[in-house]
């Protein structure tokens, strides 16, 4: 299993400080690193690829985000959003797409777009992406990985369950932090359909901010922790990692909020080691 750092917690500054931000978490010793299409842009590929080789790292994956409804609506911009990054991936040595479906009502996906509480509404959209994955890995070569939030596990988890039911060419990029904070646990889900993850995202929690939490936006402010400072049971959780996602799969350490500091990776990622080598 390779570990990798997410960019998100620089932001913007990615796109402009891209060679002390990948030189710093070169440092961390992590192979490689997630970032959004949104922080920087698809047309600078190139320009990225020579940024990562320069610091001895490879893109894990580019993250996009794709509204859950305009599958329903509009299918065709869906695809053309994620071929769009499939393209931008051609040069690349890793070829993952995370897509993040996004909901209307992030504290009720199904007030924003009743649809999305609708079993075969919900259905209908899986489909319909995991179609667009087999043609976007049929003429790229580009696998998508799903990324979650919460609102995927409103509902008793509809849209979740749904994508592990009937997710066949799409994959599934767990964010153990949201299913965690849900009150799913994501040994569980990883196990449920092991064939499915080979990407995941690593957060730690506070059980306690997590319950206090009144919507999406405090959650995200206040239930996470520094990796090890939380409630996940870290020894549990690599252990089924290491063994669902396997050698060639991504575990990427993901940090939202708090100090844009790589000191923090840079102690995640030997907190992460040190659990793998302990249980050997």
């Amino acid at each position: 299993m390779k570990i990798g750092c997410h960019c998100v917690l620089f932001g913007p500054a990615i796109a402009t400080d891209t060679d002390r931000i990948l030189g710093d978490l070169a440092k961390t010793g992590c192979g490689g690193v997630e970032l959004g299409a949104r922080f920087f842009g698809l047309e600078r590929s190139a320009e990225l690829k020579a940024a990562l080789e320069r610091h001895g790292l490879v893109l894990a994956g580019l993250h996009a985000a794709v509204p859950l409804a305009q599958l329903l609506d509009q299918p065709e911009e869906s695809r053309a959003t994620l071929a769009s990054a499939a393209k931008a991936l051609r040069e690349m040595p890793e070829k993952n797409i995370i897509m993040t479906g996004i909901a209307g009502n992030v504290d009720d996906a199904a007030a924003g777009d009743e649809r999305l509480g609708d079993p075969a509404e919900v259905e209908k959209l899986v489909t319909r992406l995991d179609a667009i994955a087999d043609e976007i890995r049929t003429v790229y070569g580009v696998q998508i990985h799903y990324h979650n939030h919460s609102w995927e596990f409103q509902n008793n988890g509809l849209i979740y369950h749904t994508l592990l039911r009937l997710a066949k060419s799409l994959r599934l990029c767990l964010d153990t932090g949201w299913a965690a904070v849900s009150g799913f646990d994501p040994v569980a889900l990883m196990q449920s359909r092991p064939d499915t993850f080979r990407y995941i995202h690593l957060r730690d929690y506070s059980r306690a901010a997590a319950a206090a939490a009144s919507c999406f936006a405090q959650m995200q402010e206040t239930a996470y922790t520094d990796l090890g400072e939380g409630d996940m049971d870290y020894g549990r959780l690599l252990r089924c990692a290491r063994d669902t996602v396997g050698e060639d799969g991504w575990a990427v350490i993901e940090y939202e909020r708090g100090a844009q500091d790589y000191l923090r990776y840079l102690r995640a990622a030997a907190f992460v080691r040190s659990i793998l080598e302990s249980i050997g």
